[in-house]
């Protein structure tokens, strides 16, 4: 009922989240249920936010943060960030026994290793992994419906253009043929008038 009311309440820090495409596993697993958890103050369970600090332990040589995958996220949740890193799954088991207290390690599957040696294989995707995923495949999709909009737009702006186009050119059309019969209504009446003239002369 608590985790209930919370979410109710207050926005998980999953949805102020954006991660790299690929990645949504390894941070599921990285944060889990904490990622449940937001970061409004009054909430009775949330992210508190702690800098990160300079004496902070650095990963093990060669391991990237996983903070350089996560493109948006709230800063109370940067140290936490900047104590993960990934690997290559098969590296993970040797990489894990070099952590310092408080770090973990995640693969691009979703597979775990924390510094007191729990951890955790992907066998399946995260409730996390799984939102995190359709979060941004919903970024994809509304992009490319965005640009189907411009494109239809443009289209529309198109037509508009040829309509008026074809409406100026029909009027000109129709003013150049109106213009023809008057000149030749003007040539019949001139024929007549030399062919009055002709016969009055030859009288």
């Amino acid at each position: 009922m608590l985790q209930i009311d919370i979410k109710n309440l207050w926005p998980p820090v999953i949805d102020l989240l954006t991660v790299e495409k690929g990645f949504e596993p390894a941070l599921g697993a990285a944060l889990g249920d904490d990622l449940d958890a937001p970061i409004e103050p009054s909430a009775p369970i949330h992210w508190a936010g702690v800098e990160p600090d300079a004496g902070d332990p650095a990963l093990p040589e060669g391991v990237a943060p996983l903070s350089g995958h996560v493109t948006q996220a709230p800063r109370e949740l940067a140290r936490r960030l900047a104590q993960i890193g990934v690997v290559a799954r098969a590296d993970g088991p040797r990489l894990a026994q070099l952590l310092k207290p408080g770090q973990r390690l995640v693969s691009t599957e979703g597979d775990l290793w924390r510094w007191d040696g729990f951890a955790v294989s992907a066998n399946a995707p995260t409730g996390a992994a799984r939102r995190l995923a359709e979060r941004n495949r919903l970024a994809d999709v509304e992009g490319e419906l965005a640009v189907a909009r411009a494109q239809l737009e443009t289209r529309r702006a198109n037509a508009a253009q040829a309509e008026a186009e074809l409406a100026t050119a029909t009027t000109a059309e129709t003013e150049a043929r109106n213009r023809g019969r008057e000149l030749q209504r003007q040539a019949n009446a001139a024929r007549d008038r030399h062919a009055d003239a002709s016969a009055k002369s030859t009288a």
